[in-house]
């Protein structure tokens, strides 16, 4: 079933600063339509939009510095992390 917006929970600035795999399991029971994936800042990332996926960067002791929200419609975000540029579209 297509739907032009993504489902569920979109977004979680409540779990900066806490453990990426502590993060990465109450995204995956807060929408059980995303997939959370961990991060670090040397992880290339595909520019592919999917409503289906949340970026949740940690730093490399494994604590979470950013949670990527999904977005409504597919657009251009640039996200300049240290030397990376991740491009999601």
């Amino acid at each position: 079933m297509a739907s032009d917006e993504c489902q569920g929970k979109r977004s979680w600035p409540e779990l900066l600063r806490t453990k990426g795999e502590e993060a990465a399991t109450t995204i995956g029971k807060e929408n059980p339509n995303v997939n959370a994936v961990i991060v670090t800042r040397k992880t290339v990332v595909l520019p592919v939009f999917l409503c289906t996926r949340v970026l949740v960067l940690v730093d490399t002791n494994g604590i979470v510095t950013m949670v990527r929200p999904l977005v409504k419609k597919m657009q251009r975000i640039f996200y300049l992390t240290s030397k990376l540029l991740i491009i999601i579209l």
